[in-house]
């Protein structure tokens, strides 16, 4: 269980205030499916300012807590600065499943390199990592020390090879979205936020699919959903407690809720949110 949030915004506010959220989130989680939690296993973001060709890439992870790490300020005030550019990036707070498996490299966000550029995943859910890891050392013949890997990073690996097989980060999602229903990979949710950097351009998308165990269960189908804000400074998709909880969006957000097994993928632009399912 983990929070995290995904934007493409025009000028600092809405990060600033996002991630001050998430912050907050972190600390206290008063919606976690069995009570209030907290997120104190580590947190990350990948934040572009402007557009790859002259613009910023800011990525950081600590295994620290958010709210225990003195670097935190120093990284909101750097990311920050300026007023004219467009800010696209994820950022994530941990509550590992797996806690032996918490390192500097598992923390999200979780990066691989595509053909074309960089992927920067951020995940809420659990997946199968060793059936995972069985299809992508048999058909990609790669070899990971999966015992020191979380899901997310064994996944991360996988879906940056199917984008390297079609070119496409929507159509590789789907195909994603297909193996892990034949394969019954979902322990409970996909819950994604992902930067994609090319050398030309920077994309941000968000993807929601639930197992049956989440779907069944109101209480962890709410804590699952994401919502969704847009508004004259740019779009965002968050977790339920920033929204819920702490206030994020000032009622504007509209939740967003898969009813079946299907995954809900979307596409953030600073003045659209375009989903579909797949």
């Amino acid at each position: 269980m983990c929070r995290f949030v995904a934007l493409t915004v025009s000028g600092p506010e809405l990060v600033k205030e996002s991630l001050l959220k998430l912050k907050d989130a972190a600390k206290v989680d008063p919606m976690g499916p069995s009570g209030v939690i907290n997120h104190s296993d580590g947190w990350g973001l990948a934040v572009m300012q402007g557009n790859p060709r002259n613009g910023t890439l800011t990525l950081y992870k600590a295994t620290k807590p958010i709210y225990n790490d003195p670097s935190f300020n120093t990284i909101l005030e750097s990311i920050t600065q300026l007023n004219n550019v467009v800010y696209s990036g994820v950022a994530h707070v941990l509550n590992a499943d797996d806690k032996n498996v918490v390192n500097a490299i598992t923390v999200h966000p979780t990066n691989a390199q595509v053909n074309d550029g960089e992927l920067y995943i951020v995940h809420n859910g659990v997946v199968d990592k060793l059936k995972v890891y069985e299809y992508l050392r048999s058909k990609y013949g790669i070899k990971l020390n999966v015992e020191s890997m979380n899901d997310t990073y064994v996944l991360a690996q996988l879906l940056a090879r199917i984008y390297d097989d079609v070119g496409d980060l929507m159509h590789s999602l789907s195909r994603l979205a297909g193996l892990i229903r034949d394969g019954n990979w979902l322990k409970s949710a996909l819950n994604t936020g992902i930067l994609l950097v090319k050398p030309s351009e920077v994309k941000v998308y968000v993807t929601l699919m639930y197992s049956p165990s989440v779907l069944n269960n109101e209480r962890r189908r709410k804590y699952y959903n994401l919502f969704m804000i847009k508004s004259n400074k740019g779009t965002l998709m968050a977790s339920s407690t920033l929204i819920r909880a702490y206030g994020l969006g000032n009622d504007t957000a509209e939740e967003v809720e898969p009813r079946g097994n299907e995954l809900i993928q979307c596409v953030l632009s600073p003045s659209s949110i375009n989903c579909e399912e797949a």
